[in-house]
């Protein structure tokens, strides 16, 4: 019993570093600028840089309505109870302010 645990831990654990190397695959591949800023000195990496701004701020209010939009539709199918709807509902908006909140420090 003990060791079944174990494995199941150590494949979770041997997961995050896979999914962080997807993540900047995907980052590389949308903006490709950005692995290639060393070509073009600063200008090019505050020009990336922004550009990538951009696209955070263009992003982030779209996956906070489609998750509002999957949300309602769950509440009107009885799927979530009302107290559920209202969590994932401040949730879902206190990411998205959080969100931009690093996205305004950072870039």
């Amino acid at each position: 019993m003990s060791s079944n645990l174990n494995t199941t831990t150590a494949c979770a654990a041997s997961r995050s570093p896979t999914a962080v190397a997807v993540l900047l695959a995907v980052l590389a591949l949308a903006l490709p600028e950005l692995s290639l800023a060393q070509v073009g000195g600063i200008s090019k990496s505050t020009s990336v840089l922004e550009q990538l701004r951009d696209w955070l701020w263009l992003l982030i209010p779209i996956v906070c309505l489609i998750t509002g939009g999957i949300l309602g539709a769950l509440y009107s199918m009885d799927i979530i109870r009302k107290d559920t709807f209202y969590t994932w509902v401040g949730g879902v908006v206190f990411a998205g302010v959080i969100a931009g909140g690093v996205i305004e420090v950072v870039f």
